[in-house]
């Protein structure tokens, strides 16, 4: 929540805006986040915001976008937001838990270890492939690692997730691979995907859920809500592709992915 002694109207980010004339659409438009989180930016509101790597991208971006110096923003929203900045980890790779997702930093720990644990459980189960990415082990702490591990080897067949709410299978990943794309949706999203010339999914993606798309050549995506599509590359967020409702065609490749990170 904002600083109560720290009004919207003394927002350092709005203040910066309206010295440059620019509005939050023109903003919108250039850095291709969303009026709505943009306005919570301001407001310094970060239960509005995905949070983690996302929310400091956005604060950077918006930040340039003023001319302001993009870390002593960061560093101001931080100190104005400290619950903006936990990392979770989720699925194959370190990235914050959206807090549309339900696992924000009020839950216990253990809560949401076990709760980022189920998805692990089953694609093991259903891909059987390792149920931890190693550059995610790399990243996170001894006690957070151990604390995952302890929660996957306790559960039991007869507690893991219901077929409704399990991953897919997908083909098996390929090693090495240049181009890793990971996507949650924010709100319910058609999405349809092609890795390296084949059919790996059509379906529709609930709010929360998560699915990881490995390549070597390209990544075709056919999305039925762009407003919807968030998702990250090689662990970086990426830009919205479109608005609300809006159906989008992309390909990423391991050349172009770049063009698509929120700058």
């Amino acid at each position: 929540m904002p600083d109560a002694e720290l009004p919207e109207d003394r927002s350092s980010l709005r203040e910066a805006r309206e010295r440059r004339g620019r509005s939050l659409e023109e903003i919108a438009d250039t850095t291709k986040i969303s009026v709505s989180a943009l306005e919570a930016l301001e407001r310094y509101d970060a239960s509005s915001l995905p949070g983690g790597i996302f929310t400091r991208a956005f604060v950077r971006s918006y930040a340039t976008e003023v001319g302001l110096d993009p870390e002593t923003a960061l560093r101001e929203f931080l100190a104005r937001c400290p619950e903006a900045d936990p990392v979770e980890v989720v699925g194959s790779g370190e990235a914050s838990a959206p807090r549309h997702l339900g696992l924000g930093g009020s839950r216990p720990i253990g809560l949401r270890l076990a709760l980022l644990a189920a998805p692990l459980i089953a694609l093991g189960v259903f891909v059987g492939v390792r149920a931890c990415d190693d550059r995610a082990s790399a990243r996170v702490s001894d006690s957070e690692a151990q604390a995952v591990a302890e929660a996957s080897a306790a559960a039991s067949p007869a507690r893991r997730a219901p077929p409704e709410t399990t991953v897919p299978v997908m083909p098996p990943p390929v090693e090495g691979a240049p181009l890793v794309m990971e996507v949650f949706p924010s709100r319910d999203c058609w999405v349809a995907a092609t890795v390296d010339g084949e059919a790996a999914m059509s379906r529709l993606m609930r709010a929360g859920e998560r699915q990881t798309l490995r390549a070597v050549e390209a990544i075709t995506v056919n999305v039925g809500d762009a407003g919807a599509f968030e998702y990250t590359l090689n662990e970086e967020p990426g830009r919205l592709l479109g608005g609300r409702g809006q159906v989008v065609t992309e390909t990423f490749t391991p050349d172009n992915y770049r063009d698509y990170l929120i700058p």
